[in-house]
This record gives C-alpha cells, structure tokens and sequence, in this order.
C-alpha cells in the first residue's frame, strides 16, 4: 500500500470517529494507541472510587483584640483537616464570596452589637450568601457569663433568618490586661475564656452537615 493510500485511510478513520465499540477500534488501529487514549480518556472502572473535588471554605471575621481572629484561624485549621480547601481572612481582605460554597463568619460582640464591618458584609453579599451554606458566630462573654450564650443582635438574627443559618454560636473570648488599664470592672475579667474544644466540637459541625448546592439545595457531603 502507498503512503498516499495510507495517508487516505487515516483522514477516513479521523472522519468515522464515533462512539461505537467498532468505530473506536477503527480509530485505534489507524491513528495508534497513544493519539487515541489522548483523545478518549480511560473510563473509569466500576470499583475505582470517584475522587470528588473538595469544598471551598471561606472562613472570616471582625475582631477588635484578637480573640475572633484566632477563633477563626482554629476553624479554618479544624476544617482542612477534614479534607476542605479553606481559606481564613478578615472580612477587609475578602475581594469576593463567589468562589466558596460555605461561608463561615465570626464578629466579636461588644455591649451587644456586632462590629459594623460584619454586619455590612453579610448585607452586601447576601444575594450570593443565600444561595450557599453559612454559619455565624460571634466571641466575647467573659468570667462567669463565659460559657453562657449571648443574645444575637437584632439586625444580625434578621439576616440569618433571611440565610437560613444553622442557630448563631456563641464562643467566649480572651481580654488581655494590657487593654484594661485602669478599669477595675474589667480588671476582673482579665483572662483567656476561650474554649478550643467547644471550637473544634462546633468546626466538626460544619464538616458534617449536609453539602450545599448552588441551586439552593442539598446534598450529603462525604467526609
């Protein structure tokens, strides 16, 4: 056979290419093994495992000393061991919620009121906020009221009604002396309250619960 023959039968089997068994074999033969299985990738086999593309986390927050960001970052960490892509940020650094599937926020809370930043981002994202999974917390309780959940502000409860969030939790916080010179009401609650298992029971949490679906369903996530 020349080489214009086979030249001929090749641009024909290229012509061919269908997805019947006999076609594919065809296709096999005339333009080889390797142009074919870079064309047409291996199927994957009934036993092997789908490997799943993880979720993307966003976890942020607006703290004052310091206590929500660590709180944060602890989540952050808690989630990525359980297998998401996490990012942690202040709410200042976070351009868009966009790429996420679960957005996590946390505010310190002060003389019962979020900071403003907080509330203003979960305003001006809200549209997209409420088409994914989002979970709120906020920090701060002191002393004896530590382990005692603080009230959600009302501004902040009628957002998370409009998200559907799961109940806002409440994680205590941390007050350095060096911020509390000369104030002897708060002399006494110097000290870290925080509790990193309650952290880490509640980041479990949210590693567990059901997947988020950009169409506003959900299905179950598997961890």
């Amino acid at each position: 056979m020349s080489e214009i023959e086979k030249a001929g039968i090749q641009r024909d089997a290229q012509r061919r290419a269908v997805s019947s068994p006999g076609a594919s074999q065809a296709i096999i033969r005339h333009l080889g093994v390797d142009l074919y299985q870079e064309r047409h990738p291996a199927s994957r086999t009934p036993d092997e495992p789908v490997q799943a593309k993880p979720m993307t986390v966003l976890v942020t927050y607006a703290t004052k000393m310091g206590a929500t960001a660590s709180i944060a970052a602890a989540i952050g960490h808690e989630l990525r061991a359980a297998g998401f892509t996490v990012d942690v940020h202040e709410i200042g650094a976070v351009p868009a919620v966009t790429p996420y599937d679960v957005v996590v926020l946390g505010s310190a809370i002060y003389q019962g009121r979020w900071l403003p930043e907080a509330v203003r981002f979960l305003r001006r994202h809200g549209r997209l906020l409420r088409t994914r999974s989002v979970w709120l917390f906020h920090s701060g309780p002191l002393g004896a009221s530590r382990r005692h959940d603080q009230p959600v502000p009302a501004d902040v409860e009628r957002i998370a009604r409009e998200l559907s969030t799961p109940p806002v939790k409440t994680f205590a916080g941390n007050l350095q002396a060096d911020v509390v010179l000369h104030d002897t009401d708060l002399e006494r609650l110097v000290g870290d309250s925080r509790d990193w298992k309650d952290v880490r029971i509640w980041s479990q949490q949210i590693a567990s619960a059901p997947e988020p679906s950009r169409g506003g369903g959900v299905h179950c996530a598997h961890h």
